[in-house]
């Protein structure tokens, strides 16, 4: 039924391309002829629409029905997703805070050791005594443990705090709402040309 429903609806617009293509306005009967012409043109575009649509509704409402149906799951595991990632970056925060506070001690204690040495040498007259390098690279450091498939990236992103305060090539027109006004007869806004022009239109 679709197949032939579809075959005839080709059929109808194949002729009537055919006879728009030949269709040549030069008097007051052929202008006439192409306003009657442009109302079978509408008339075909409802039928395409409505043969169109009642193909496409039962599928569309199937497609409805299933994502009602598994909309609470996606919700649910996304929850769960964000949940646990979040409870992953909290302990990386915290690990990375601990090596932080512990690579700050042994800085602060090898420092400590190495301005005792330094005083000693001095007192006794020891001009050997050099700095030593640091030695934290070498120490073992209690990092979270790599898991197989699981990484970290550090991202650029944004919060708007204050929209008005966006530079101009951040923003981005409302385009129902200029046309609303515009139809409800402003006629001067900053940045637009609000302008008068023809256009054909139309009944089904």
């Amino acid at each position: 039924m679709n197949d032939v429903a579809i075959t005839a609806i080709k059929d109808q617009i194949e002729a009537l391309s055919k006879e728009g293509k030949a269709l040549v306005i030069t008097d007051n009967d052929s202008y006439s002829f192409a306003g009657e012409f442009l109302k079978r043109i509408k008339q075909a575009q409802k039928q395409v629409d409505d043969t169109r649509k009642g193909m496409t509704r039962p599928l569309d409402e199937s497609k409805k029905r299933i994502m009602e149906l598994f909309r609470p799951v996606e919700d649910r595991i996304h929850d769960l997703e964000n949940s646990v990632k979040n409870s992953l970056l909290v302990y990386q925060k915290i690990v990375d805070e601990r090596i932080r506070v512990e690579q700050e001690e042994r800085r602060k204690k090898e420092d400590a050791e190495m301005a005792e040495k330094l005083k000693d040498a001095e007192f006794f007259g020891d001009k050997s005594v050099e700095i030593e390098p640091s030695k934290l690279e070498e120490m073992p450091v209690n990092v979270a443990p790599v898991v197989s498939g699981i990484s970290t990236k550090t991202i650029w992103t944004y919060e708007i705090q204050d929209e008005k305060l966006l530079p101009r090539e951040f923003l981005s027109a409302d385009e129902k709402k200029i046309r609303a006004g515009v139809e409800f007869g402003i006629r001067e806004v900053p940045g637009l040309k609000i302008f008068q022009k023809q256009i054909i239109s139309s009944r089904r």
